[in-house]
C-alpha cells in the first residue's frame, strides 16, 4: 500500500482510523478519513442506503477538520474513484537480537 493506490471499502474502513485519507480523483478532490470525535457525536438521522458509518467524514482539505459524514461516497469508493492520500501511522514492529 503506497500513496497513490486506489483504495478498497474494507481497506479504508480498516486503516482510516490509524490515520490513513484518501483523495478521490474526480475534478472535486473531496477529502475523507476518520474522526473520533465525529464518531463520539453520531446521530442517526437517516435510515437505508445513505446512512452514515460513524467517524467516516469528509475531510477540509486545508485544515483536515471533519466537515460530514460519508453518505453517497461509500459507492464512489467501492468503484474505486479514491486513492491513498496520507498513509496510516503504524508502528514499526521491533525485532529482538538473537
Amino acid at each position: 500500500m503506497k500513496i497513490g493506490d486506489i483504495i478498497t471499502k474494507e481497506q479504508f474502513l480498516k486503516f482510516a482510523p490509524l490515520g490513513l485519507t484518501a483523495l478521490s480523483s474526480s475534478p472535486t478532490n473531496t477529502l475523507i478519513g476518520y474522526c473520533p470525535k465525529a464518531a463520539a457525536t453520531y446521530s442517526a438521522t437517516v435510515e437505508g442506503p445513505l446512512e452514515a458509518i460513524p467517524g467516516y467524514v469528509l475531510l477540509n482539505k486545508n485544515t483536515k477538520e471533519a466537515r460530514d459524514h460519508i453518505r453517497g461516497y461509500w459507492n464512489l469508493v467501492n468503484q474505486g474513484a479514491f486513492k491513498i492520500h496520507t498513509l496510516p501511522n503504524m508502528p514499526l514492529l521491533k525485532r529482538r537480537s538473537l
